[in-house]
């Protein structure tokens, strides 16, 4: 058997659901030493895109390996193999090819949850108010007009305007520090109730001897929300 730096490869079409990396690989080691293998997915959800390639450590048993294989009834689906002949092979098939995947869903999730700063507030807000504007340029070069109105704020504005005001939130808490009850001098606003109820039917009771409310497993956060937005 002779190595060989372009005929080593061979490419599996029509894999079939659930023959993957790690079945590939234990499967195409009965035939010899596998050096590389990449199963193409796609970006956004990871899922097969039914192709392969698979790279032997001689060239010799790529080619058997692909006249066995080739048109082999595998659940269901027919595998087509062929050795990838010199030059044909696609630039960076194998980069990365032991580093598991990640969705690209997931990498944006991260970028987007990330806390930023107020610099990065501000740099975010300009890449938004100039895609707007480019919006509405394009817009008026077809002949519609339309107005939007962009707020933007002076540049002496407050470094510290990400921390919110203390009037902005309602206070959950009676003076037993206990979280599971909101005390009220007056009757609740029928407004709340219903904002409540909505959040969920089994999370709020009422008691008929007491002006407090206790909450059965609502989440403090939700309770801020809705006390901040009745409060506009």
């Amino acid at each position: 058997m002779t190595k060989s730096a372009n005929s080593r490869v061979i490419m599996v079409k029509n894999v079939p659901h659930g023959f993957y990396e790690k079945e590939m690989m234990e499967f195409f080691s009965q035939f010899g030493p596998v050096t590389r293998l990449k199963l193409l997915r796609s970006r956004k959800y990871l899922k097969s895109k039914g192709i392969a390639f698979v790279e032997f450590a001689y060239d010799d048993v790529a080619k058997i390996v692909a006249h066995t294989m080739d048109n082999y009834l595998m659940f269901e689906k027919l595998l087509k193999c062929e050795v990838v002949q010199p030059g044909k092979l696609p630039k960076g098939v194998f980069k990365n090819w032991k580093k598991p995947k990640v969705s690209s869903i997931t990498t944006h999730k991260k970028i987007s949850g990330k806390s930023k700063n107020n610099a990065e507030w501000k740099k975010l807000k300009a890449k938004k108010i100039k895609l707007i504007k480019e919006a509405i340029q394009k817009l008026e070069a077809l002949g519609i007009s339309y107005e939007c109105t962009i707020i933007e704020k002076s540049d002496d504005e407050s470094e510290d305007e990400d921390v919110k005001d203390e009037s902005d939130f309602v206070s959950l808490k009676d003076d037993s520090e206990d979280e599971s009850f909101v005390s009220c001098d007056s009757k609740p606003s029928p407004r709340l109730i219903k904002a409540i109820k909505s959040l969920s039917e089994k999370k709020f009771a009422r008691s008929g001897s007491s002006m407090k409310r206790k909450l059965l497993y609502i989440p403090k956060f939700a309770f801020l929300r809705a006390a901040k937005r009745l409060s506009l």
